[in-house]
Order: structure tokens, then sequence, then C-alpha cells
């Protein structure tokens, strides 16, 4: 297992239950872990795990000149996505009418969702926002259907879900959610950049807390 679990974290990979079950048992043994981690520093990387413990990956060890290029690419994706997955969040609540945020390991119904978006105008209106965030949702489809499946498409692109059952239907969230989570907390807590010096020394601080 030692190979090709680092070969996926070394590519970007959120090792979780969900994406690769095999890997992340085999990760929470605190040997692999050690063995892992080991390997890693090498190539000035470390192994890093959410704060509950449900997804693996791999961050840089230290914030230098050579890694400033990298670290502002994910800044600006980080930023990129915030918006549409926390109105995805909210759909999903919409739909369940739970008030809690949706947690890793939890089930999505394809067809339960559509249906209540479809009955629902506050829920209808959030997905045609979607359109708005960004290109990728854009869908040649205007219906409910077509714009829900673009959203669902780019979750999984994204990491955030990964299919269940295509017999049911289902998706289900990964252990990535947990790190959007941690990096709403983050920035929460933290003032976002008014400057360009600022936002370099805001990817410093997020890449230490969290990269």
């Amino acid at each position: 297992m030692f190979e090709p679990t680092v070969l996926a974290l070394i590519q970007g990979a959120f090792i979780c239950d969900q994406t690769n079950a095999n890997a992340y048992q085999w990760l929470r043994d605190d040997n692999n872990q050690k063995s892992v981690d080991d390997f890693l520093r090498k190539i000035g990387r470390k192994l890093v795990a959410t704060n509950n413990g449900n997804a693996f990956y791999a961050a840089w060890q230290t914030v230098g000149l050579n890694e400033r290029t990298e670290i502002k690419n994910t800044f600006a994706s980080i930023k990129h996505t915030i918006a549409p997955v926390v109105s995805f969040l909210e759909m999903c609540m919409k739909y369940t009418k739970e008030d809690a945020a949706p947690t890793s390991g939890e089930r999505v119904n394809y067809s339960d969702m559509l249906v209540a978006i479809s009955d629902n105008a506050n829920a209808l209106e959030m997905l045609h926002s979607f359109t708005n965030m960004g290109k990728e949702f854009v869908s040649s489809d205007a219906s409910p259907k077509g714009m829900l499946d673009k959203v669902i498409q780019q979750m999984i692109k994204w990491g955030y879900l990964v299919e269940n059952s295509k017999k049911m239907n289902t998706y289900i969230f990964t252990g990535k959610l947990d790190y959007f989570y941690e990096i709403l907390t983050f920035l929460n807590e933290n003032e976002m950049p008014s400057s360009l010096g600022d936002e370099d020394e805001s990817q410093a601080s997020m890449q230490e807390a969290l990269l």
C-alpha cells in the first residue's frame, strides 16, 4: 500500500474512507503514517490529517520562495470554490430540512434532491445562481435536472462528492469536506487580505495552518 498511497498524496489526493477505504485504513496505523511522513519530508512535504482524522493529505513542509507559486495557485483555487460549495451545502440543507451542515460520509439522494428543489422556489433560485459563479456551472440544459447535474459533477471534480450507488442514484460527501470546513474557520478567524502584500502573508499563514 505504501507506493500507491504516497503517489496519490503527492498528486494532491485527499485519502478518506469514501475515496479509498483501503488506503485510508492503512494510513490510520501509526507506523504506516510515520513511514509515509518520513518519505514525504524528504521531498519537502508532510502528511497531515484533518482535525477529526477523516482524511489524510500531503502539505508543504515549509513555505519558501520555491513554493510560493504553487501556494498562490492553491489559494486562488480555494477562493474560487468557496461560494459554490457553500451554496451547494445550503441547498442540501434545504432539501433535507436539516439545521446542521452536511458532514463527511453523509449521503445525497439525487432523485429526492431534484424533486425537493423543483418544488421549492428558493432552492430553485439558488440552483439558478450557480451560473453566476463560474462557466463550469453553465449548462446547455436550463432545466432543474440539467443545472443540478452540472453542480453535482463539479462537486465530484473538486473532490467533495463521490458516487455511492449508481442504481440508487446516490452520492456521498468525502473527508475533504472536513478540510473545507477548516478553511472556512481559518478565513472567519483571520481578516481577508486587503493588499497584495497582505495576500502573500495570508497565503503563508494558510499554508502553515492547512496546506
